[in-house]
């Protein structure tokens, strides 16, 4: 009965080998290239770049002075928006959100006082502003923030350093009322 045993051992193991060799004539090899995709396109942009490795905590800090500005359409037409980013760099750039009309700017920054505490009340009023704003990335990476730097004026800003180079999508969220949504969404690298 041993004898019997080894024999259909051997035997399917040829069958085995034989399928291999069928089949790998007919389904393309994979190789490293199939699996990695080409450099992305820098931020909003259509020239290459090279994008840092996420581990590379030698990257240069985001600098607004050389940013250029590009007006997006807004959804409501109470804000203005714009994404500015430097040609050449990745995923980095600072989205900034502005109310359209000074009356209406002047109306919301003279709104009752949010809290007892006048301490409190300044630093909202300077830190905060009259207006809220939430923003949420997807793609390559996902970030979300709803801590927008006060300018004045009724003007907010969002600096976005994402680490993982692709295309970003950028959705932006008037949170003062419930439900209004603020701005388009943007498509980008």
């Amino acid at each position: 009965m041993a004898p019997l045993t080894r024999r259909t051992s051997l035997g399917s193991f040829l069958a085995l080998l034989i399928i291999i060799a069928v089949f790998s004539l007919y389904v393309p090899s994979l190789s490293f290239h199939y699996l990695v995709s080409p450099p992305a396109p820098s931020a909003f942009g259509s020239s290459l770049s090279v994008c840092p490795s996420v581990y590379d905590v030698g990257r240069p800090p985001l600098d607004r002075s050389a940013q250029t500005c590009h007006p997006v359409p807004s959804k409501i037409p109470l804000f203005e928006l714009e994404v500015c980013y430097t040609e050449g760099t990745c995923n980095q750039f600072t989205v900034r959100i502005r109310r359209t009309s000074a009356k209406e700017c002047s109306e919301q920054e003279q709104t009752p006082d949010p809290s007892k505490d006048p301490v409190l009340t300044r630093w909202m009023r300077k830190q905060r502003g009259p207006d809220a704003f939430y923003i949420k990335t997807d793609g390559a990476e996902r970030y979300a923030s709803e801590s927008a730097m006060y300018e004045g004026q009724c003007t907010y800003s969002f600096d976005v350093r994402l680490k993982n180079p692709g295309d970003t999508y950028v959705s932006i969220w008037w949170t003062f009322e419930v439900g209004l949504p603020f701005a388009s969404t943007l498509n980008g690298n």
